[in-house]
């Protein structure tokens, strides 16, 4: 039986790292050239501070994405509300099967779209979600980032072991924009939707030029902010404490 072909779009957030986004374009192509897929990408350019010709020139290279557009912000609001945007943007002007998320720099590493396309076949009201079993990470960003999870642990009362990485069907999307929280972290807002979950198993990949920029203190805004969508419940904790 021939399974229908997909209308996919890709949402990825973009800061200056063109490079890792012009090879993360080459593994998605060949990624999907053995999916029965449609698939369009939107990068969502964070005010990057330095122009992008390299990507201009990838895209005439490109044998199976079927469209690649980038969304430029006038001012830099940092990859969650980046992504927010981009979400936005793709559920007023266009009509998918579903959306993913994902990270530009490779460590949303391309070879699990397959799996989390999989999935979706077969759960089609839920959202798909990349656990996160394996880290690619040296010691000191694998430290940082269990605080970080013992962070939002602390002030919810709830686990997450996820992040970016997803799919989203496109009626699940619709209903999702309109949750304020989404401006904040996408993760934490996924959590507290109630929407159902299905997470496969991931690795985590490895950055295909540079270091991460994600730091000890990047780490703690960022759960800070997911702690955030769950503000009136950690500040009971606080209070009950």
């Amino acid at each position: 039986k021939t399974t229908a072909k997909l209308k996919l779009s890709i949402v990825t957030p973009v800061y200056n790292d063109w490079p890792s986004f012009s090879r993360l374009l080459e593994e998605l192509d060949k990624t999907i050239s053995n999916e029965n897929v449609e698939l369009c990408i939107l990068a969502v350019n964070d005010a990057s501070t330095y122009e992008y010709d390299l990507v201009k020139d990838k895209a005439t290279e490109l044998k199976f994405i079927n469209k690649l557009e980038i969304l430029n912000l006038s001012c830099n609001l940092g990859h969650q509300r980046a992504i927010a945007i981009g979400l936005a943007d793709i559920v007023n002007r266009y009509n998918f099967d579903a959306v993913i998320v994902m990270d530009s720099d490779g460590e949303d590493d391309p070879s699990n779209l397959p799996a989390l396309i999989n999935e979706y076949r077969i759960k089609k009201n839920q959202i798909i979600v990349a656990r996160r079993d394996k880290r690619s990470e040296g010691n000191l960003f694998k430290i940082s980032y269990l605080f970080y999870k013992f962070l939002f642990r602390f002030f919810t009362g709830t686990k997450i072991s996820f992040g970016n990485y997803c799919l989203i069907p496109f009626e699940v999307l619709k209903r999702l924009i309109y949750n304020e929280n989404l401006w904040n972290n996408l993760p934490a807002t996924i959590l507290r939707s109630k929407i159902p979950l299905s997470m496969i198993s991931t690795k985590r990949g490895k950055r295909y030029v540079g270091k991460t920029n994600m730091n000890f203190r990047g780490l703690v805004i960022h759960g800070l902010s997911a702690v955030a969508v769950y503000g009136d419940i950690a500040l009971l904790r606080v209070l009950s404490v």
